[in-house]
């Protein structure tokens, strides 16, 4: 699959170039890349994103360009955003986007077996790097770093006083 940097979107191996921003497309994004999943506004939007939450699926998202136009002719309209995912939860979320009936006018690429199977693994990659007893090892670990790093500091500021003190006099 190939990538667009700067729309988020996923396109076929076949495309070289995005159709929307023509600018060179990427092979092979890294995991957490964000892909961006569905274009929604108002209550749409507000039901995705709590599906997302609900499956606790990290998302973020960012306004359509083009929304200061939209907001100039309705200003009470709500605003239209594009909601991301990173691509190890893009097959996931997708699946999640049609179990609730969500539907996107510009239909997001769908990978084939073969590139779900990527993103999967890639995502098991993720998942295994860091597991939950590794992540509270490196928080204690993180923790007593910076206590010895705090005393290191005050105890040079003791000695670099107590050493003025003795230079001049005080």
């Amino acid at each position: 699959m190939r990538y667009c940097t700067k729309c988020k979107c996923l396109f076929p191996d076949s495309t070289d170039t995005c159709p929307e921003h023509n600018k060179k497309l990427i092979s092979d994004p890294a995991p957490a890349s964000p892909v961006r999943i569905m274009t929604a506004g108002g209550f749409e939007f507000e039901r995705i994103t709590a599906a997302l939450d609900s499956a606790g699926i990290a998302y973020s998202y960012s306004r359509e360009e083009n929304d200061a136009v939209f907001r100039a002719v309705a200003p009470s309209a709500a605003s239209i955003n594009n909601i991301y995912v990173k691509l190890s939860d893009y097959c996931t979320a997708r699946e999640l986007m049609q179990e609730i009936g969500a539907h996107d006018e510009r239909a997001p690429y769908e990978p084939d077996e073969e590139e779900k199977k990527k993103i999967s693994d890639a995502k098991k990659e993720e998942d295994e790097e860091l597991s939950p007893g590794k992540a509270r090892a490196i928080r204690i670990v993180s923790g007593i770093a910076f206590l010895l790093l705090l005393a290191a500091v005050v105890y040079a500021t003791d000695h670099i006083l107590a050493l003025l003190q003795t230079l001049f006099g005080a």
